[in-house]
């Protein structure tokens, strides 16, 4: 049997919870504004754009010579792969936030 300080502290935490919430709501709305289901898509659309590049990069890369690997080419790899790891972490909060309830998609 639940003890009354476990159901207290147990309240205590589905409130806070709550209150978190709606703290997410509201500073993810004033900052991002509306989120529907086209700027979900728009952020998938960018995250296969930026993997393709990155694919085709590396298939480019694989392809020459290693005396033709160049420090630019290397920097160009790189800095696509930034691109697309930046977007699939910013995809994974986005999840995180539709998951917890902290975006309601219009």
């Amino acid at each position: 049997m639940v003890g009354e300080d476990e159901m207290s502290v147990q309240r205590l935490l589905q409130q806070f919870e709550h209150d978190i919430t709606g703290v997410n709501q509201k500073y993810i709305s004033d900052v991002a504004g509306d989120i529907g289901s086209e700027e979900l898509l728009q952020i998938g659309s960018k995250i296969a754009s930026c993997r393709a590049q990155y694919i085709k990069l590396a298939i480019e890369m694989s392809r020459a010579d290693d005396s033709y690997i160049s420090d630019a080419m290397v920097d160009q790899m790189r800095c696509q792969r930034l691109r697309y790891d930046e977007l699939m972490l910013s995809f994974a909060a986005l999840r995180h936030a539709l998951e917890r309830g902290y975006i309601v998609v219009k």
